[in-house]
């Protein structure tokens, strides 16, 4: 049973992400970076220490090393150094990011909207505590 479930889940990962990247490829970026720069977006001046982005990723260094350099080429984010601390890098949202990010706004909606066009709102809610608890487990 379990290997079942683990089979379903993993397909709907790998599914939902073929799909993103497929609607995210006219703006140049995956859903990895997209989701790189939805989350600078949420935080005050649009910055974060690269190693808070990977925690919140749950990523290694190399991996997120690669995504922000990817970014970074396509003037997405800039990087700077911590002026308190110089081992840290930042990361900081550009305007060109905030327009692309604004750009893929309406695919995120459709795509998920697409998604979840079978679900009711309570499946939703169901589905989005169970994750969350199973996310948990990962941490």
């Amino acid at each position: 049973m379990t290997d079942d479930i683990m089979r379903i889940i993993k397909n709907a990962s790998d599914g939902i992400e073929k799909k993103a990247n497929n609607d995210l490829k006219q703006y140049g970026i995956t859903l990895t970076q997209c989701g790189i720069l939805v989350y600078l977006s949420t935080l005050e001046q649009y910055t974060a220490p690269i190693k808070h982005i990977e925690k919140a990723f749950k990523v290694s260094q190399a991996t997120m090393q690669a995504n922000i350099q990817r970014l970074v080429k396509k003037e997405f984010i800039t990087l700077s150094g911590d002026p308190n601390d110089k081992r840290i890098k930042n990361a900081t949202l550009t305007s060109k990011g905030m327009a692309t990010l604004a750009e893929t706004q309406t695919s995120r909606v459709e795509n998920e909207a697409y998604l979840f066009s079978e679900f009711t709102d309570d499946e939703i809610a169901t589905l989005k505590c169970l994750l969350k608890k199973l996310n948990s487990k990962l941490d």
